[in-house]
Protein backbone atom coordinates (compact mmCIF):
# COMPACT_ATOMS: atom_id res chain seq x y z
CA UNK A 1 0.00 0.00 0.00
CA UNK A 2 1.04 3.74 -0.70
CA UNK A 3 0.18 6.99 0.38
CA UNK A 4 -0.90 8.57 3.79
CA UNK A 5 -3.82 8.82 5.61
CA UNK A 6 -4.53 11.97 8.00
CA UNK A 7 -5.84 11.33 11.65
CA UNK A 8 -8.46 13.61 12.78
CA UNK A 9 -7.59 15.51 15.91
CA UNK A 10 -10.74 14.85 17.47
CA UNK A 11 -9.44 11.60 18.34
CA UNK A 12 -6.99 13.45 20.59
CA UNK A 13 -9.57 15.79 22.15
CA UNK A 14 -12.20 12.40 22.38
CA UNK A 15 -9.30 11.21 24.86
CA UNK A 16 -9.71 8.08 22.72
CA UNK A 17 -6.19 7.94 23.27
CA UNK A 18 -7.03 6.60 26.89
CA UNK A 19 -8.30 3.34 24.78
CA UNK A 20 -5.22 1.79 23.01
CA UNK A 21 -6.71 -1.06 21.84
CA UNK A 22 -10.08 0.41 20.74
CA UNK A 23 -7.79 3.29 19.30
CA UNK A 24 -5.74 0.14 17.38
CA UNK A 25 -8.80 -1.03 16.16
CA UNK A 26 -9.73 1.55 14.57
CA UNK A 27 -6.61 2.91 12.97
CA UNK A 28 -6.55 -0.85 11.65
CA UNK A 29 -10.14 0.18 10.24
CA UNK A 30 -9.04 3.10 8.65
CA UNK A 31 -5.84 2.09 6.83
CA UNK A 32 -8.05 -1.06 5.34
CA UNK A 33 -11.60 0.95 4.46
CA UNK A 34 -11.92 1.38 0.98
CA UNK A 35 -11.30 5.17 -0.50
CA UNK A 36 -14.11 4.60 -3.04
CA UNK A 37 -17.09 2.26 -3.70
CA UNK A 38 -16.62 -1.07 -5.40
CA UNK A 39 -16.93 -4.27 -5.66
CA UNK A 40 -14.17 -6.87 -3.97
CA UNK A 41 -14.26 -10.61 -4.34
CA UNK A 42 -14.39 -13.16 -0.93
CA UNK A 43 -14.18 -16.50 -0.75
CA UNK A 44 -15.91 -16.46 -3.97
CA UNK A 45 -19.06 -14.46 -3.25
CA UNK A 46 -18.80 -10.39 -4.97
CA UNK A 47 -19.48 -7.46 -2.08
CA UNK A 48 -20.30 -4.10 -2.91
CA UNK A 49 -18.39 -1.52 -0.79
CA UNK A 50 -18.91 1.93 -0.06
CA UNK A 51 -15.78 4.31 0.58
CA UNK A 52 -15.19 4.00 3.96
CA UNK A 53 -16.13 0.21 4.17
CA UNK A 54 -13.80 -3.22 4.71
CA UNK A 55 -15.32 -6.36 4.96
CA UNK A 56 -13.23 -8.44 8.19
CA UNK A 57 -13.52 -10.19 10.66
CA UNK A 58 -12.81 -9.78 14.47
CA UNK A 59 -10.50 -13.25 14.31
CA UNK A 60 -8.39 -11.53 11.69
CA UNK A 61 -8.53 -8.17 13.32
CA UNK A 62 -7.10 -9.79 16.18
CA UNK A 63 -4.79 -11.75 14.56
CA UNK A 64 -3.57 -8.63 12.72
CA UNK A 65 -3.26 -6.62 15.66
CA UNK A 66 -1.87 -9.22 18.19
CA UNK A 67 -4.58 -9.23 20.40
CA UNK A 68 -6.98 -12.16 21.44
CA UNK A 69 -10.13 -12.17 20.05
CA UNK A 70 -11.60 -11.57 23.17
CA UNK A 71 -9.79 -7.91 22.75
CA UNK A 72 -10.73 -7.08 19.32
CA UNK A 73 -14.62 -8.15 20.17
CA UNK A 74 -14.40 -5.84 23.27
CA UNK A 75 -12.58 -2.93 21.20
CA UNK A 76 -15.70 -3.33 18.54
CA UNK A 77 -18.10 -2.97 20.47
CA UNK A 78 -16.88 0.41 22.14
CA UNK A 79 -16.45 1.54 18.88
CA UNK A 80 -19.74 0.42 17.63
CA UNK A 81 -21.23 2.10 21.15
CA UNK A 82 -19.87 5.61 20.36
CA UNK A 83 -20.93 6.15 16.84
CA UNK A 84 -17.14 5.74 15.12
CA UNK A 85 -17.85 2.21 13.75
CA UNK A 86 -21.17 0.47 12.07
CA UNK A 87 -21.13 -3.00 11.98
CA UNK A 88 -23.56 -5.33 9.94
CA UNK A 89 -22.52 -9.33 9.98
CA UNK A 90 -23.74 -12.06 8.76
CA UNK A 91 -22.35 -15.74 9.31
CA UNK A 92 -19.02 -15.61 7.15
CA UNK A 93 -18.13 -12.13 7.79
CA UNK A 94 -18.53 -8.11 8.61
CA UNK A 95 -18.72 -5.05 6.54
CA UNK A 96 -17.11 -2.77 8.68
CA UNK A 97 -17.95 1.22 7.74
CA UNK A 98 -16.05 3.67 9.61
CA UNK A 99 -17.51 6.95 10.73
CA UNK A 100 -16.74 10.47 10.08
CA UNK A 101 -15.42 11.39 13.58
CA UNK A 102 -17.44 13.51 16.10
CA UNK A 103 -15.94 15.75 18.92
CA UNK A 104 -16.73 13.95 22.12
CA UNK A 105 -17.78 10.79 20.65
CA UNK A 106 -15.77 8.18 22.64
CA UNK A 107 -15.66 9.42 26.15
CA UNK A 108 -18.57 11.74 26.32
CA UNK A 109 -16.21 14.65 26.38
CA UNK A 110 -18.97 16.41 24.70
CA UNK A 111 -21.45 15.32 27.83
CA UNK A 112 -19.04 17.20 30.57
CA UNK A 113 -18.75 19.97 28.43
CA UNK A 114 -22.49 20.28 28.16
CA UNK A 115 -22.76 20.36 32.28
CA UNK A 116 -20.18 22.87 32.83
CA UNK A 117 -22.07 25.50 30.68
CA UNK A 118 -25.21 24.45 31.92
CA UNK A 119 -23.74 25.32 35.45
CA UNK A 120 -22.27 28.57 34.19
CA UNK A 121 -25.48 29.47 33.17
CA UNK A 122 -27.13 29.01 36.02
CA UNK A 123 -24.31 31.04 37.94
CA UNK A 124 -25.23 33.77 35.77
Amino acid sequence: MKGWLPVPRTDLEDGLLRHPTAYAVLMYLRFRARIRPGVINHGGQKIELNKGQVVSGRHRIANDLGLTSRQAEVALNFLKKYGLVKIVSNNRYSIYTVERPKVGAAVGVADRQDRCSKQEQSAL
